[in-house]
């Protein structure tokens, strides 16, 4: 154990770490739910474990709260810690890590880089959303190209399905510049892992 004054210093350092600076002197009784779920991560914080496991930290966090939360648990990762979260809510692993295990009735279906988990998915066209100035003219030429299997006009924007991700991002750049188009965003709609997991569990 630790002596009475490491036992209180380890204790405050753990608090901030977590953003509970403020509220040490106040009774654990009083403390929300969310606040309760930093507290906990401070507790495990006050032992300066090399691995953390943390089930569903982010529940009944409010907004300032969970961005503290992964702010925290990114540093730790940061710092050379291992981290291993346990989530059903999965744009918030997503938030908070790179790679992921994937896990369908207690069996591992999936284990990586979340991109490069959905590149193994051949069996699925993968959609991109372009937003842009010009949506038709753009259309136009996206048809043409062979690995696209479907263009459709959404809004101020081009939602595309392509067989061959790889082309499409490599040759995507010559058709901006053909087109005149000034685009502002580009996006996978299923680069998440919501759309993973659904295609995965099929």
């Amino acid at each position: 154990g630790f002596s009475p004054d490491e036992a209180r210093s380890r204790a405050v350092e753990s608090l901030k770490r977590v953003g509970m600076g403020e509220m040490m002197e106040r009774r654990i009784g009083s403390y929300s739910m969310g606040m309760r779920q930093r507290l906990k991560l401070a507790q495990a914080l006050a032992h300066d474990p090399d691995l953390l496991v943390l089930d569903e930290p982010l529940k009944g966090l409010d907004p300032i709260g969970r961005m503290e939360m992964i702010e925290t648990i990114k540093r730790l990762g940061d710092q050379g810690k291992t981290v291993l979260i346990s989530s059903h809510v999965l744009y918030e692993i997503e938030s908070m890590t790179e790679r992921v295990v994937l896990i369908n009735k207690g069996k591992v279906i999936a284990e990586g880089e979340i991109h490069e988990i959905r590149s193994l998915i051949d069996e699925h066209p993968h959609r991109v959303f372009i937003e842009c100035d010009k949506p038709r003219p753009l259309a136009r030429k996206l048809l043409d190209m062979d690995h696209i299997v479907r263009v459709d006009l959404e809004g101020d924007g081009v939602s595309i399905e392509t067989e061959s991700p790889d082309r499409f991002y490599s040759e995507f750049p010559r058709l901006v510049v053909e087109t005149g188009v000034e685009v502002r965003r580009l996006y996978s709609p299923d680069d998440n892992l919501d759309s993973v997991f659904r295609y995965l569990i099929g």
